[in-house]
């Protein structure tokens, strides 16, 4: 039988669950939470405690089943988890669909790999991170869109019509020259 002290440092400083201690103990976890209940030991003091991140140090509160599921690695933040060079890899590619090809990003030039069931699927540019993604885009604002108008109005003469649009060649809002700017026309269909 175990005694109270060593089911309070199992359960409340090493903070293992029930089934841990069965098995240390050679019972099952209703045992286990018999005994608890014997001792009249406060199971409310381990829901939660503080762990030192394994990256930077730092100390956070955490409840018992983020630190069950943890393998012993705390992480105050996703950046300290993605920064951490010792962590093991849970998922490896396998076999022949881990195929890689070397493919040159569409915005800034640099090679990286890919793997080459994406760059099957993927037709056009390839990009090899979302910064490069988004900065290549073509992301009209409103402003951009009535300073066109008010240039090609200008050009023109006169007012737009109501079913007349302007957009940009070259699909940079900011460059509002009229070599810049093409009439459309809005059709309903």
């Amino acid at each position: 039988m175990i005694t109270k002290e060593e089911l309070e440092r199992l359960y409340l400083v090493e903070h293992l669950t029930y089934a841990q201690i069965g098995t240390l103990h050679g019972v099952s976890k209703t045992a286990v939470l018999k005994w608890i209940r014997k001792y009249g030991i406060d199971t409310t003091d381990g829901e939660s405690f503080t762990v030192k991140c394994h990256t930077c140090g730092t100390e956070k509160l955490i409840a018992r089943s983020k630190f069950k599921n943890s393998n012993g690695r705390h992480y105050c933040n996703p950046g300290c988890f993605f920064n951490d060079k010792d962590r093991p890899i849970k998922f490896k590619p396998r076999g022949l669909s881990a195929a890689r090809v070397l493919v040159t990003c569409g915005k800034c030039g640099k090679e990286f790999e890919k793997r080459q069931k994406v760059y099957a699927l993927v037709k056009g540019k390839h990009y090899c991170g979302l910064q490069c993604y988004f900065a290549d885009r073509y992301r009209s604002s409103r402003y951009g869109q009535k300073k066109a108008k008010s240039v090609m109005s200008e050009h023109l003469g006169r007012p737009l019509m109501f079913n007349e649009a302007v957009s940009f060649v070259d699909g940079d809002c900011e460059n509002r020259n009229i070599e810049n700017l093409v009439l459309l026309s809005k059709v309903s269909g």
